[in-house]
Parts: C-alpha cells; sequence; structure tokens
C-alpha cells in the first residue's frame, strides 16, 4: 500500500478541477468547482471576509482518495449555524473562540456531503482519515475546534462515534409526491387555507407585469446584472450582509449558466422583482431575492410559487426555498432536520455546549413534532 499524505491547499485551484469535479460527483450543486473556485477568484471568501481557505485533501501515492472544502473562521458570518452565544461564553471563561477550522460552503445553508471520498474507496475508513487530518490541522493553527456545517445524516452519525457533537436545526422544504399541477398541490390545502394561496397568486398576476422563468442560454447577461443590482439594493434595505459582490455574479453567468433558474417580473424589458434558484438532479434551490419596489405578494409568488410549479413541471422531487420562514410553513413548506457537527479543543468549553445542544436536539425535536401536527397540508385521503 502506498504512503497516506494529507495536503492542505490555500486556494482550491492547487487541487484542479477535474480532480474535484471527480470528487463531488451528484452531490450539491454548491460543492461543483464553479460555486466554491467561483467565490475565492471573485474575492467573496479570503482576504478580510473571515473565511480562510484551508481546504484539506488525502493522497495515496498520487491518487487523491477524499478531500474536504474547509476555511479558517475569524468570525461566525456567512454560516447560518448560529454560535455567536459559544464566543461570548468562551470570553467569560478567558478563551478565544476564533479561529475556528469550519467545513461547509461559504454562505450557503444547504445539506450536503462535506466528507468527499472517490469512488471505489471504502467511504467509512477515508472519512475517519479525513477528519484526523482535520483535528490535526485545527490543532495545528490553533484553531478553538472543528465544525462540519449541514451535514448529511450518515456522516453526522459516523462523527458521533468520533467524539462529535450533533447539532440540529431545521428548515422549511418542499416535497413533491407527484403531483399533476400546482392546483394539485393546493388541493392539499384546508380550504381557507387554499383561498388564501390563490387570492395572492391572483394579485401577482394582476399587476400586469410579465411573469417567467429563464435559465440557461435563454438567460441574458445584463438581466442577470439587473437581478445583482436588485439584490444589492435589498441587502441595503433589509440590513442583509452582502456576501456576494458583482464578479461573482459575473462569473455565475460565465461558467454556471445552465445551473440557473431566475424567476422575474418585469416591465417590458425593465426588471421589477427577481428570484434566483439554482436547480441540479431532482432538488430546487432557493438562494436570492430583490426587488426595486414593493408589490404585495410579489414575493410569494416569485420565491414560492412559481418555483414549486417549476419543479411540479419538470418532475423535481424537491424544493429547498432557503433559510428561515414561518411564511413558508403557512405555504405548504415542512420542517426537515439539519445536522452540523462540532469538537472543542477546550474542555471548559466543550462540556457546556454538549450540555447546550442535548437540550436544544430535545426542543427542536419537539417543536418540529409540533409543527407537522399543525401543517396547513392535508395528510393523502383526509377531507377538507
Amino acid at each position: 500500500m502506498s504512503e497516506l499524505r494529507l495536503r492542505v491547499h490555500e486556494g482550491l485551484v492547487e487541487l484542479g478541477e477535474p480532480a474535484w469535479a471527480g470528487l463531488v460527483g451528484e452531490s450539491s450543486p454548491f460543492l461543483e468547482w464553479a460555486w466554491l473556485q467561483g467565490l475565492e477568484e471573485t474575492g467573496c471568501v479570503g482576504g478580510e471576509s473571515g473565511w480562510i481557505p484551508r481546504h484539506v485533501s488525502l493522497w495515496e501515492g498520487e491518487r487523491l482518495v477524499a478531500a474536504a472544502p474547509a476555511y479558517v473562521k475569524l468570525n461566525s458570518m456567512g454560516e447560518f449555524v448560529y454560535d455567536w452565544s459559544w464566543a461570548h461564553a468562551a470570553r467569560r471563561l478567558g478563551a478565544s473562540y476564533y479561529p475556528k477550522l469550519v467545513v461547509g460552503v461559504p454562505f450557503t445553508p444547504v445539506t450536503g456531503t462535506r466528507l468527499l471520498v472517490a469512488p471505489g474507496e471504502d467511504r467509512e475508513v477515508r472519512r475517519l482519515q479525513l477528519v484526523s487530518g482535520l483535528r490535526r490541522l485545527a490543532e495545528a493553527l490553533g484553531c478553538s475546534g472543528l465544525n462540519l456545517l449541514f451535514t448529511t445524516r450518515e456522516e453526522t452519525e459516523q462523527l458521533a462515534t468520533c467524539g462529535f457533537a450533533e447539532r440540529l436545526q431545521f428548515q422549511y422544504m418542499w416535497s413533491n409526491p407527484g403531483y399533476a399541477d400546482f392546483d394539485a398541490f393546493l388541493a392539499r390545502f384546508r380550504s381557507k387555507r387554499r383561498k388564501v394561496l390563490r387570492r395572492e397568486r391572483r394579485a401577482a398576476r394582476e399587476t400586469g407585469l410579465r411573469l417567467e422563468c429563464l435559465s440557461g442560454d435563454a438567460l441574458p447577461f445584463e438581466l442577470l446584472l439587473e437581478m445583482y443590482g436588485h439584490y444589492d439594493r435589498t441587502c441595503d434595505q433589509y440590513g442583509g450582509w452582502r456576501y456576494l459582490n458583482r464578479d461573482f455574479w459575473e462569473h455565475l453567468h460565465a461558467h454556471w449558466r445552465p445551473r440557473l433558474r431566475l424567476f422575474t417580473a418585469r416591465d417590458g424589458d425593465r426588471l421589477v422583482a427577481g428570484a434566483l434558484c439554482v436547480q441540479k438532479g431532482q432538488r430546487l434551490y432557493g438562494r436570492y431575492w430583490g426587488a426595486g419596489i414593493h408589490i404585495p405578494h410579489l414575493h410569494f409568488e416569485l420565491c414560492l410559487y412559481r418555483p414549486i410549479e417549476h419543479a411540479i413541471e419538470a418532475g423535481l422531487e424537491g424544493f429547498e426555498p432557503g433559510q428561515g420562514g414561518p411564511h413558508k410553513f403557512r405555504r405548504g413548506f415542512e420542517p426537515e432536520l439539519c445536522r452540523s457537527a462540532h469538537w472543542l479543543l477546550d474542555r471548559r468549553l466543550d462540556g457546556p455546549i454538549r450540555g447546550f445542544l442535548r437540550e436544544e436536539r430535545a426542543e427542536v425535536t419537539r417543536r418540529r413534532r409540533r409543527l407537522l401536527d399543525e401543517s396547513p397540508i392535508r395528510a393523502h385521503g383526509s377531507s377538507a
């Protein structure tokens, strides 16, 4: 057997696109080269962003067998696994929480494989070897610990056997049991709620705006840049953090256009509002919203109803609209668990956080069960 070596990379470019693509396969689109390398190339990560690339790869001889997208984090921005209270607790103990080592995708709260293993390799063995290397890296860099964000259930369970603490959250997601059309989806709602959704859709149509979905070569460069302008202004308007710059949006159009689905409302050629989604395999992912003016219910139409309609027509299995939002629950999205795994070096911090996570997991489980019981969608076969 050839010698096993762990390498640390200050940029994905050091690994090269063919090698990385061979590991990603059919996993989350946000692990793909065009997305991750695009973030680095356009300066959305690195520099003063708080995300410093330190990707890890595992080699057996000259053969790449596994890798993980890893970053030294100087803050907790853009992770969506909220741990500011942990940083405060560390400060009270006289310890440092930053830097920390994070494995995940910047600014993207989407579950996906984090410990990437080459086809034909023993996944459990290679994951253990990667985790061992990541722990050594965290210690060598003076990090407070190692955090894997939005891990798959299989990964999380294996990480638990390695001493990691599991964190549970949930996100509102839509699933398609095989709806014939949007009306078939509406038929699952109780009648009062169904009327609300129909009224909201009607209000969006009665604006007289042209509503459509553009993708691939039908998505003009100028329109995507106009969408970026709306995204930029919407971040300013609502105090959101602007994670992506114009260069990255240009990069997406040049290198990732087949993945993009832009749901638009236009007045002639002028973009009034838009919702940018990403499609891969059997899933659609909602990412960014922007609007030049506020029009009642247009957000619901472009961010929720049109993507659902598109998913049904395309025969997709599910639609993940993004983080947060009880408004999504009221419109047919149901709470699905998402996970992360945490290992902290300082025992003074590790013990209390593990206790907190146990209580939090129990509360998240209870709350999710309660929401499922209160779902506005009727179970199959029940009456209105």
